[in-house]
């Protein structure tokens, strides 16, 4: 575990995540503007950064690919997609079709934050987690996102 988050696991950073969405959700509900992108943000600092392990220069923000981890030789790994949290996993035909565009994938997600679905990009299986199923199983499902899997030297 990295620097801020010490003493935390990653289930506590989401839950954390997802509390800070809901305090900050009451004063920022601009319609088309808040949500996603404010979930996307802390969800990739707070919790592929800090603890995970990836690094600000392999991590890529964009439109069509909401998020894209990269290897040191920038071909991308893991891709990360977004809902604001309380949407459901909407999007997943969509989410699906976009996979075949990167070769080098090894798993592609989909999250809103209380529901997560991981989808292994070799052999097409898919992982689900629920924010209810708790810590272990938390833990378990983010095994294979570690940036050390990834980048040489971590």
């Amino acid at each position: 575990m990295l620097r801020g988050h010490l003493m935390k696991n990653a289930y506590s950073i989401l839950v954390a995540i997802l509390e800070r969405y809901n305090r900050y959700e009451r004063f920022l509900k601009y319609p088309g503007d808040w949500g996603e992108r404010a979930f996307r943000g802390w969800l990739m600092f707070d919790l592929f950064h800090q603890y995970l392990g990836w690094s600000i220069e392999h991590i890529v923000f964009g439109e069509r690919f909401d998020v894209l981890l990269v290897n040191e030789e920038i071909k991308p790994v893991i891709n990360i997609e977004t809902k604001k949290p309380g949407n459901d996993l909407v999007g997943y035909e969509d989410f699906r079709k976009r996979l075949n565009v990167y070769q080098t994938l090894y798993y592609a997600i989909l999250t809103d934050g209380h529901e997560w679905l991981c989808m292994d990009c070799g052999d097409k299986k898919e992982n689900k987690f629920d924010i209810s199923q708790g810590e272990e199983l938390f833990e378990n499902f983010l095994k294979p996102f570690w940036s050390k899997r990834y980048i040489v030297g971590k």
